[in-house]
């Protein structure tokens, strides 16, 4: 076997584990990644919620309130 063989040989094993290792640390990074951010999502989950509760609350005094005006508006013979 010739030089020219052997060179063309290591070039292709050196991109070969070259490419192998960069896959495997993408691969690493987007686990890590994902780890991460099932937390967040989770958390920010409960954020959400807690956030339409108040919303749904707001929308009932809302209504309430505008009830009571209506009813003020009755008595006062104002506009209904």
């Amino acid at each position: 076997m010739t030089p020219e063989f052997w060179a063309i040989i290591s070039v292709g094993v050196t991109s070969v584990g070259t490419g192998a290792g960069v896959l495997f640390g993408v691969w690493r990074i987007q686990a890590y990644y994902e780890t991460r951010n099932e937390g967040a999502h989770v958390d920010l989950g409960r954020k959400i919620d807690k956030v339409a509760s108040n919303v749904s609350q707001v929308a009932e005094d809302v209504a309430y309130l505008r009830g009571r005006q209506d009813e003020r508006d009755r008595a006062a013979g104002g506009p209904a």
